[in-house]
């Protein structure tokens, strides 16, 4: 895949979450305050080999306190509308699954982690997005399956 559709990809993603994402607002009679989201793109500028593309940074206050959670996202594309496979590096592996496989053993707050699968890309009129979340919960139930190539 060429670095012009890997740039469109996130760029178009990017852009999705900024206008989906919603504003501040203020709940009435209340000093808290309903969701605030900031987008950041970590390959904007440069690649930067982290194991996601984008971080999403939820914040609101609740009870006077300030608190916030964070929603890493891998951008994957391709630039036809049925070629479903498409690889993940064993980083992007470990991490994109590390959350699901041991949440069930840990009491800390583990990353939320999305991978967005942009379908005909670089294509205005036919893009698609598929977003799937908690992967390892989907390699478990058999939603999706691994695949390796020689």
């Amino acid at each position: 895949m060429s670095e012009d559709v890997g740039y469109w990809r996130e760029c178009f993603v990017y852009h999705y979450l900024q206008h989906l994402l919603p504003t501040t607002t203020t709940m009435s009679g209340s000093d808290d305050r309903c969701n605030d989201y900031t987008v950041e793109w970590k390959n904007e500028v440069e690649e930067s080999r982290a194991s996601y593309d984008m971080v999403v940074v939820e914040r609101w206050r609740k009870g006077g306190r300030e608190r916030e959670k964070h929603y890493f996202i891998e951008v994957k594309s391709t630039q036809w509308h049925n070629k479903n496979a498409f690889s993940l590096s064993w980083q992007e592996f470990q991490f994109f699954t590390a959350s699901t496989m041991s949440a069930s053993t840990s009491s800390v707050s583990l990353p939320c982690c999305y991978l967005f699968r942009v379908e005909n890309a670089m294509d205005w009129r036919k893009v698609r997005i598929v977003i799937l979340k908690d992967i390892g919960k989907l390699l478990e139930f058999g939603t999706v399956q691994l695949c390796l190539a020689i």
